[in-house]
Formats: structure tokens, C-alpha cells, sequence
């Protein structure tokens, strides 16, 4: 049974790390290993951690806080197991995520990562959207899913808490590399799917919290997302047309998000 790395990057995070922890120790897999990194926190977040009294936990505390790219280096860094998962401090894992998100790796050679669908929900743990995905369970060509990721708008291979990947893939791609933490993981599944397939579980074994600090909802979030898509245009990864094509969606895309978020954001 193969070692997996949890990897939960913290910043001010108390009022939602117990819940995130427990989700990990409740996993029905159990060779595992919990690593937090916490980007210098000014709330009680480390105490909460501490007076849960986990044994097999490592804890990182940086002095400075290094930004959410750098955090999540860290924490693949200090990553042992053959595979990670990174776990936001405001997400949580169903029970069965970890072992069903390992067993295609079993099965399929040119794997690079799996994910699952999500639900999503709100500050108080209630759900707001029971199942979000847009692929099929099975095997997905790594060279389809970067062209639905640059031309969706979107993150179809999902959020970190939802995917487990490789860690010898970390090296060969040299880690988190985006400018924005807004596309930290879009931009971090482009160079790995470079050397390999995904496998889609379309069943939701992650939960995707939404709530007034979240990140994503932000607005820098979305301007940081707007340069990304005009980096990629930069880099040729497309065209004039296809950047004008790609801005216009995504702004559609923000707006009904926007829409949503205030319905339902607390």
C-alpha cells in the first residue's frame, strides 16, 4: 500500500482545519501522512491544530508568510509518499476519496492524475451544489484536457483538494510555477498533463467550500485569472482569436458565478 502525502496549506484558517483535519482521519485508506504548512497565521489556527493531538502530523510553520504558490512547494517539498494530495484548509475529503482516487494509478500506466467531482458548499457545512464535474468517468488524454482548460474558461480537472497526483511528477516539472494563486492549479495541471493522462472519477469526493474570504470569489481572483489567460497568449498557447474568444467566456462565466456566489456566500 503506497504512502500518501496530505499536504494542507493553512492561513488563518481556524474556524474550518478541525473539520478538515477529521476528514482526513476519517479515510477509509490509512497509509497516510498529514503535513501542514502554515503561511505565518495571526489567528489561532496552529492551536487548534495542536489540541487535536495527531500523532502522525507534520507541522511547517513559516516565519514569513510566503504566498500561496510557495506554500504549496513547501508542502510538496516535505512531501514523502508516492502520492500527494493537497487539501485546502477549508475543504474536506469524503471517506472513501483517498482509496478510490488511488486504484486507477493501479490500473492505467500513463497516469499523471486523478480527480473527482465535488460539491460544494458553505461557511456552515451545508451544500450549495450537490455535484460539479463536465467529464466522464475513465481515462482522459492529457493533451484534451489542456485544450479544456485553455479554451473553457474553466477548471475541468478540478480544485487541489479534488485531485491526487504523482510526486515524481513534482520534479520533472519543478513544482507550482503560476504568478497568481488564482490559477495555481490550472496552470500547475497544464505542465504535468504534458506527461500524462487523467483519470476522471465522476462521483464527488471532495467538498469545495465557498464562503465571504474565500479567494476565488475575490476580485483580485479574477483579475489574476485575466492575466493568465493573456500569459497564455503570450506564450502561444493560443492565438489573437482565440484569447478574444476565451476572455469573453470567461467573463460570462464570472458573471453568472457571481450571481450564484451572492445567493448563496455567507
Amino acid at each position: 500500500m503506497d504512502l500518501i502525502s496530505v499536504c494542507i496549506p493553512t492561513y488563518n484558517s481556524e474556524k474550518y482545519i478541525e473539520e478538515c483535519i477529521n476528514s482526513v482521519l476519517s479515510q477509509t485508506y490509512q497509509n497516510i501522512e498529514i503535513i501542514v504548512s502554515d503561511n505565518n497565521s495571526q489567528d489561532n489556527t496552529l492551536k487548534v491544530i495542536k489540541s487535536l493531538n495527531i500523532e502522525n502530523i507534520k507541522i511547517n510553520i513559516n516565519k514569513n508568510n510566503m504566498g500561496m504558490v510557495e506554500n504549496f512547494n513547501i508542502l510538496s517539498r516535505l512531501a514523502n509518499g508516492h502520492y500527494i494530495k493537497f487539501l485546502c484548509s477549508d475543504d474536506k475529503l469524503e471517506k472513501t476519496a483517498l482509496e478510490l482516487s488511488v486504484r486507477p494509478f493501479k490500473e492505467h500506466k500513463n497516469l499523471v492524475l486523478v480527480a473527482t467531482a465535488k460539491s460544494v458548499i458553505d461557511a456552515d457545512s451545508q451544500t450549495i451544489f450537490k455535484k460539479i464535474s463536465n467529464l466522464n468517468t475513465g481515462v482522459h488524454s492529457g493533451e484534451k484536457i489542456i485544450n479544456k482548460i485553455l479554451y473553457s474558461s474553466r477548471n475541468p480537472v478540478g480544485e487541489p483538494s479534488a485531485v491526487l497526483v504523482r510526486k515524481d511528477i513534482f520534479k520533472i516539472v519543478n513544482g507550482f510555477k503560476s504568478y497568481f494563486p488564482m490559477t495555481l492549479d490550472i496552470d500547475f495541471w497544464i505542465s504535468v498533463l504534458k506527461h500524462g493522462d487523467l483519470y476522471f472519477i465522476n462521483d464527488p469526493l471532495a467538498s469545495f467550500r465557498v464562503h465571504k474570504n474565500s479567494y476565488s470569489i475575490q476580485k483580485q481572483a479574477n483579475k489574476e485569472h485575466r492575466y493568465w489567460i493573456k500569459s497564455k497568449k503570450q506564450d502561444s498557447y493560443i492565438n489573437s482569436f482565440q484569447y478574444v474568444y476565451i476572455l469573453t467566456k470567461f467573463r460570462i462565466i464570472n458573471y453568472i458565478k457571481k450571481i450564484v456566489y451572492f445567493l448563496n456566500v455567507k
